[in-house]
């Protein structure tokens, strides 16, 4: 089972433009997003969190402070002693990986010919192992105590980093320009002359700029606004026309070739991990909620359909008539019937595991990228 992290839920409307004006040269990268020319700071592995969706899980808890919560028998101390070191242990193997894994630039999601499940948030496993030694309503108690203590450590990240949401105005993680990065990649592919590299780095500069100020002019209300969209994104589009007249004939139809490699692989990717996540999730709540084999089958085609129809709306953010609202509603439509298809198949006992465990997960979603955002 796995988690990764891809959020459905759009940043900043002016981060999303800008994002989207470097896509149609990145695409040509193959793309070197894995690179990073930061340098890391180490987690501190004496109090291991596990990185989610932007923010980090909050460290496992002490056994005391469990069982103020979770009224354990004698015969089940020890079990879940167990399960709770164990999580500790992987949180902390997890957050070395993740350290290494930064300090050789390698991107933190899930790679291609890496399985979804090499990903894993250590809480998941710990709540398998944990629906195996509690009752229902233990472990009802315990979600809810694990789902409120992710929540208050969320909100303290919130508090103490005021920026996050607003956008990455234009840098990548290493916190170079995009524009700058293109160059490179471009340069490096196309064997750009100094003189075309310039008016690549001008055109994209330009465009941006324009996109800003129209982001300006409407008060940062640009995601609800389709006329507004409308121009954005002929301005976004407007860099292939750019590209074409900076390069050489031979250059754009390299270029192009690198296009459509790039989308194909991409496409691939995204096929692969949805079925990976949807295997994933499958199995979690298997696992979790003891589901028997119809059960099992009819879960598994609830989040095939349920990812087919969030796949066909993320398509439609393409059409710049969309109106990010009405795709909000739309998105939270898909969960609920989603929700409730599922839940309906399940037990009473089940349903409230099922309720209880739904806020330690991404909406709508499980272990594994959810619809909105993997649980890291």
């Amino acid at each position: 089972m796995k988690a990764s992290q891809t959020r459905i839920g759009v940043g900043g409307f002016r981060s999303l433009m800008i994002l989207g004006l470097a896509l149609v040269a990145m695409l040509a990268l193959g793309c070197q997003a894995n690179k990073s020319d930061s340098n890391p700071t180490s987690l501190d592995l004496t109090s291991p969190e596990e990185t989610t969706g932007g923010f980090a899980r909050p460290a496992p808890p002490s056994f005391d402070e469990l069982t103020i919560h979770v009224q354990l028998s004698a015969d089940q101390v020890q079990p879940m002693k167990d399960a709770l070191e164990g999580w500790r242990q992987a949180a902390l193997t997890q957050a070395e990986e993740q350290r290494v894994n930064r300090e050789q630039g390698i991107h933190p999601g899930p790679r291609p010919g890496v399985a979804l499940a090499d990903h894993e948030p250590p809480i998941f496993a710990f709540l398998e192992e944990s629906s195996r030694i509690l009752k229902p309503d233990q472990f009802v108690q315990l979600a809810a105590y694990l789902a409120e203590r992710q929540k208050e450590h969320r909100q303290a990240n919130v508090q103490g980093h005021p920026g996050h949401g607003k956008g990455i105005e234009g840098r990548p993680p290493d916190g170079r320009p995009f524009e700058g990065r293109i160059i490179d990649v471009l340069t490096d592919k196309l064997n750009l002359t100094e003189q075309q590299q310039e008016q690549v780095r001008e055109a994209h500069a330009t465009i941006r700029e324009e996109i800003e100020a129209l982001h300006d002019q409407n008060g940062g209300r640009g995601r609800d606004n389709p006329e507004l969209r409308r121009k954005v994104k002929e301005l976004r589009d407007s860099i292939q026309d750019c590209l074409k007249a900076i390069l050489t004939p031979e250059q754009y139809a390299q270029l192009q070739t690198m296009q459509e490699e790039r989308r194909t692989s991409m496409a691939e990717r995204r096929d692969e991990r949805a079925g990976q996540r949807i295997d994933s999730l499958s199995e979690f709540l298997g696992s979790v909620l003891t589901l028997n084999q119809p059960q099992k089958q009819q879960v598994h085609e609830i989040l095939s359909k349920t990812e087919n129809q969030l796949v066909n709306l993320r398509e439609s953010m393409r059409d710049s008539s969309v109106v990010a609202g009405d795709l909000r509603q739309e998105f939270e439509k898909i969960r609920t019937e989603a929700d409730a298809a599922i839940r309906a198949l399940l037990s009473p006992d089940q349903a409230k595991m099922y309720d209880a465990l739904k806020a330690l997960l991404p909406r709508g979603g499980g272990p594994g990228p959810g619809m909105e955002s993997g649980p890291h």
